[in-house]
């Protein structure tokens, strides 16, 4: 062997012995770390706020946006209930304009905007959680008002009974009645209003959890109403007002 062969071989295995030396001194980067080593860093949880809010949803290409009544930023609808209310929009708006609009009032959640799509254009997304109304006309922003505890009408014929905190008014084309109405309570099958009428008697307002649509506008509530009044019945819709509300929070 010559002396080049020799030097090669003097070369390679100095290498290989510090490379088993490395090796075996070597230790795993958790442990070097040590057991209070602080871990990778998680993307923090969006922070959303749930509120009830109304407000007008805008439908048309590549656009699902809610402008608040109370005004502010508009926000991209979004959520896992985003398919039935737009399902619902196309029910509600005629249908002859590229954008439509459509009033809604819903328990739910405001966060950022999305991380991709058209919504990113947003300062925020609003995503419905519990849905309480929706119309294309009949109610606008101008008729919640903050002592509202429910409100219940109905068409065939036409009634109403709406409750505040400070008064209970029954109302139909012919009259116009105050009553004495409880508190809003839960109920078997729902919630229950119990009162008395001066003329008719005891009155009782039974209201269960069923979607309910006006026979005549087609506008969406979240509570079908039965009302006993005085040997009669009354039968409609219905929605808890913000003073009534048990689940917007």
């Amino acid at each position: 062997m010559n002396r080049g062969s020799v030097g090669r071989v003097a070369w390679f295995a100095a290498v290989a012995l510090v490379s088993g030396s490395c090796a075996g001194d070597s230790v795993p980067q958790d442990e070097a770390e040590g057991p209070g080593a602080a871990a990778p860093a998680e993307a923090e949880a969006p922070v959303l706020s749930r509120v009830r809010i109304t407000g007008g949803l805008l439908v048309g290409e590549n656009i699902q946006e809610f402008q608040p009544c109370a005004g502010g930023p508009a926000y991209w609808l979004d959520g896992p209930l985003t398919p039935d209310v737009l399902e619902l929009h196309a029910e509600l708006a005629p249908g002859v304009e590229p954008f439509e609009t459509i009033f809604l009032d819903v328990v739910a959640d405001l966060g950022p905007p999305p991380a991709v799509g058209p919504g990113t254009t947003y300062e925020g997304s609003v995503l419905v959680q519990r849905l309480r109304r929706a119309a294309f006309e009949g109610w606008g922003c101008d008729d919640m008002a903050a002592d509202l505890v429910v409100e219940a009408s109905g068409t065939a014929p036409f009634w109403q009974l709406r409750i505040t905190d400070t008064e209970a008014i029954f109302s139909t084309p012919e009259s116009r009645v105050g009553l004495d109405m409880g508190e809003l309570r839960s109920d078997f099958e729902g919630f229950l209003v119990q009162g008395s009428d001066p003329e008719m008697g005891n009155v009782f307002l039974y209201l269960t959890e069923d979607p309910c649509r006006n026979a005549m506008s087609g506008a969406l509530t979240h509570l079908t109403a039965r009302l006993e009044r005085g040997g009669r019945v009354y039968e409609g819709c219905a929605f808890v007002g913000l003073s009534g509300d048990p689940d917007a929070l």
